[in-house]
């Protein structure tokens, strides 16, 4: 037994037409589990893999198999690394990145998408954290190694798709690479926001955008410029400020999503409902 069988994944991705701007999807259905479906999506996330090596482990009376993916990317300084991926089954829905000397996790984590090679020095991963009941989000990570370290060179949300009575919406989000190095490098962002409403009080709509990000060689991050920060970080019952953050650090503007980069994590940026301050959310960091 994998742990694909226990999560969702993507079975189309939305595509862009130009033009009439309209889009296609057909997003977070169950797998019913068959061992043909399985198999494919495993072979597509093994597909750029270095290695992979199975391993077992034991939980409830019972033995369980996971697969660690290894994935060679070019450091910034030069050298080969080896990137290492796995999730034990079981064992508090952690999603672990490995270098030799290096660690990131992803807590809170539901399944893996996809991971592809950017370029030789940049590994994106999409994964999905565990969401709602008929509401899905991706996430996309994008990694480097500098000095045998970890560089979290962007993340950002893709999707967020969600169906309530009477409100369908779809935020959608496509990355392209542009450039041949750390010198030239820039990143495309086409952005697509959809809200389909039966409320008559509630005017749908269908928008797109594209936002340039720029490549900061010196930290090794795609942003679009420093930007003044007033936020805390909570704790994880977000009643407790943890850490109050100030000052101008780099920043991604996708429009209604903001991100910022702190302490060489990527936090989301949002007004906290309960007190109308601005908070910040991370997934990937050290553990």
């Amino acid at each position: 037994m994998t742990s694909l069988n226990r999560i969702l994944i993507i079975l189309s991705t939305l595509v862009f037409y130009a033009g009439n701007n309209v889009a296609n999807a057909q997003l977070w259905r169950y797998l019913n589990d068959s061992p043909e479906t399985e198999k494919a999506a495993e072979n597509e996330l093994k597909k750029e893999a270095f290695s992979v090596i199975t391993k077992r482990t034991v939980a409830y009376g019972d033995t369980f198999s996971y697969d660690i993916r290894t994935y060679a990317v070019k450091s910034f300084d030069g050298l080969t690394a080896k990137i290492n991926l796995w999730e034990k089954p079981f064992h508090g829905h952690i999603f672990h990145i490995d270098l030799h000397d290096d660690k990131l996790t992803i807590p809170d984590f539901n399944c893996l998408i996809r991971v592809h090679h950017l370029s030789d020095d940049l590994l994106e991963i999409v994964y999905s954290p565990r969401g709602g009941s008929n509401d899905g989000y991706d996430n996309v990570l994008i990694l480097g190694v500098n000095k045998g370290k970890f560089c979290i060179v962007t993340e950002i949300q893709c999707i967020h798709e969600f169906e309530v009575p009477e409100k369908y919406g779809l935020y959608n989000l496509h990355l392209k690479l542009q450039g041949t190095n750390t010198d030239n490098y820039q990143m495309i962002v086409t952005v697509r926001d959809l809200l389909k409403s039966d409320n008559k009080d509630e005017k749908s709509y269908d928008k797109s955008s594209k936002f340039l990000l720029k490549f900061d060689k010196d930290q090794h991050i795609f942003y679009t410029d420093n930007q003044k920060l007033d936020a805390y970080i909570y704790q994880e019952d977000a009643k407790t400020k943890k850490h109050h953050v100030t000052g101008f650090y780099p920043m991604i503007d996708l429009g209604e999503y903001r991100y910022f980069f702190f302490n060489k994590t990527w936090y989301s940026v949002g007004k906290y409902t309960a007190t109308g301050e601005l908070s910040m959310l991370s997934y990937c960091g050290k553990p």
